[in-house]
């Protein structure tokens, strides 16, 4: 790797980041924060990034001034996520596009009832009700890699309603409380704005179920494959795509379609590989209509997937997808399964990225924290697809590059070349574990 390069690319990035945040002034110490979350640190608080960039009479101020511009300076995170996101697709092959893009949630487990947000509430990060924030995710994603652009955090009620505790988390009073899915509309209409490649939108059943969510992606132009409950409203479609028959639920379809084995990648110990069923519905008032389109009484046809495990004692799962009606059903499911590589990219951001290590306690700060770390991922993100492009035999497996000793706080090139490798051999670790393709048994 040409470190100098790696440097220049490094420099051309933070400065760019900087005419972004209002001030001169905190481009250097974005620069050490954004270090910071890529190194080997275990714990990459403010107090210990400042470590790494002050020396030991200095720490204190280096603290502050790091602390003083996560939590309180007023630069507008919109902006740095929108660039970071163009910055990093743009390093991507042509041989390996954005396909997917990604819905989903992750919790911030804390001790503590002052931290924004944060109450008892299920997370699957822990798989249960734990006391956690709650942050909403959008990614891309392509056949290699993932990519999260945006996040939101889930505000509960107890919060928006309280005065008090809007206050002293310094939430704005433009913030009003949003369900989950009307974060993550709003996240995917935003995206649209931008210029980032389409991709097929995937959900699990928290956002799939909910009727103005998809509603919003139809609006988008958006394909989708979403979870939906069985008790969905749909009617069977004929082959014109109009409905016929009486109104049923998923569930009772289910009952009454075909099913077939269909492997979608191979596990650590074994292939995965389950029962799926296809059925053409239309879904009960899924489509915005104008008054003309009522009149004609317009609608459109969707695959119902079913997923029935081999072991019986699994409940079936439902899924609705857009794709065109001639698509291969293993194609379906293929790219149904592709919301699992979400984990993976939680895993990263929290493992290499400290994603949930912030301290904090305020709304800014929370939304500075978490901008900081999706400029670090789209850096390392475009970094790693030079590195190891689709076009490559292979992958090298992950290696951990040891901080070294501190230096003084306008020093950065040292800590560039090794945090970003780091955390760059972190990433390209995921390559060879992600699906290529679904098949049926022959």
């Amino acid at each position: 790797m040409d470190a100098e390069l790696h440097r220049t690319r490094f420099d051309s990035f933070v400065s760019h980041a900087g005419s972004l945040l209002g001030y001169r002034t905190r481009t250097p110490v974005f620069a050490s924060y954004l270090l910071g979350l890529m190194s080997a640190l275990p714990r990459k608080t403010a107090e210990g990034i400042a470590t790494l960039f002050a020396e030991l009479a200095d720490v204190d101020a280096t603290y502050q001034r790091i602390q003083q511009f996560i939590a309180d300076s007023p630069w507008k995170d919109e902006p740095l996520r929108e660039m970071a996101a163009q910055y990093a697709v743009s390093s991507l092959s042509p041989a390996d596009p954005v396909r997917y893009w990604i819905v989903d949630d992750t919790g911030f487990i804390k001790k503590g009832d002052h931290s924004v947000g944060v109450q008892r509430q299920y997370t699957g990060t822990t798989g249960k009700l734990d006391n956690c924030q709650l942050g909403v995710s959008l990614s891309l994603a392509t056949k290699q890699r993932q990519l999260p652009i945006d996040f939101r955090l889930y505000l509960p009620v107890g919060w928006t309603s309280d005065q008090e505790r809007r206050k002293e988390a310094k939430i704005p009073d433009s913030v009003v409380f949003k369900t989950k899915p009307e974060l993550a509309a709003e996240m995917v209409t935003l995206a649209t704005k931008q210029p980032l490649p389409r991709g097929i939108v995937l959900a699990d059943c928290a956002y799939g179920n909910n009727q103005s969510f998809r509603r919003a992606l139809t609006r988008a132009e958006l394909d989708y494959s979403v979870d939906i409950q069985g008790s969905t409203a749909m009617w069977r479609a004929d082959a014109g795509g109009r409905r016929r028959g009486r109104r049923t639920t998923a569930e009772a379809i289910s009952w009454r379609i075909k099913y077939e084995r269909v492997t979608w990648t191979e596990g650590t110990k074994r292939q995965l590989s389950s029962r799926f069923g296809f059925a053409r519905v239309v879904v009960r008032n899924d489509v915005d209509k104008t008054p003309k389109e009522r009149a004609r009484r317009a609608v459109r046809s969707v695959w119902l997937g079913v997923e029935w495990p081999f072991d019986e004692a699994e409940n079936p799962s439902y899924f609705l997808s857009t794709l065109p009606s001639d698509t291969d059903p293993s194609d379906l499911v293929l790219t149904h399964k592709q919301r699992w590589r979400t984990e993976r990219m939680y895993q990263d951001m929290k493992g290499a990225l400290g994603l949930d290590h912030f301290e904090g306690r305020s709304y800014p700060g929370w939304n500075h924290h978490v901008t900081v770390a999706l400029a670090a991922y789209a850096f390392a993100f475009a970094e790693q697809a030079r590195l190891f492009p689709p076009e490559a035999p292979g992958t090298q497996r992950g290696r951990t590059i040891c901080r070294p000793a501190s230096e003084a706080f306008p020093g950065l090139d040292t800590h560039c070349c090794s945090a970003l490798l780091w955390c760059t051999a972190r990433m390209a670790s995921t390559l060879s574990l992600l699906p290529q393709k679904a098949r049926k048994p022959k």
